[in-house]
């Protein structure tokens, strides 16, 4: 892990998907691990991951860890993803607004740098 947060967001997964609730249930519509291509402002195209997991109902969590020093899309969201829409709030209290299919996730996370928000757009296939 590369920081503390890393480590935190990495365990809130974790602790997240394995609760008695979710153990109990299947899981979300969207669940799954994600190659995703970042469109970033100001930086241009960044390729890593992104994780989705989530309760039956559509109460759902995306996580973008960075698993390299290049990965610089960082970070959570929480929403709920139900009818192929996944949106909420971003751990940074910014909106993201994702479409997922059975393959693929795509749309827009919102991204505190500063006081401002920028929009970073992704292009994910699921890998598992």
């Amino acid at each position: 892990m590369k920081s503390k947060t890393q480590a935190f967001l990495f365990a809130a997964v974790i602790a997240f998907a394995s609760s008695s609730t979710l153990a109990s249930a299947p899981g979300g519509p969207a669940d799954g691990a994600y190659a995703c291509t970042f469109s970033v402002p100001s930086v241009g195209t960044v390729n890593q991951f992104a994780v989705i997991t989530g309760k039956q109902d559509g109460v759902s969590v995306v996580v973008f860890p960075a698993t390299q020093s290049s990965h610089i899309v960082t970070g959570y969201g929480v929403g709920m993803a139900v009818n192929g829409s996944f949106a909420g709030t971003s751990d940074r209290d910014r909106p993201f607004s994702l479409t997922y299919t059975a393959n693929t996730v795509n749309g827009t996370f919102g991204y505190a740098v500063g006081s401002s928000t920028i929009t970073v757009s992704a292009s994910c296939t699921r890998v598992f």
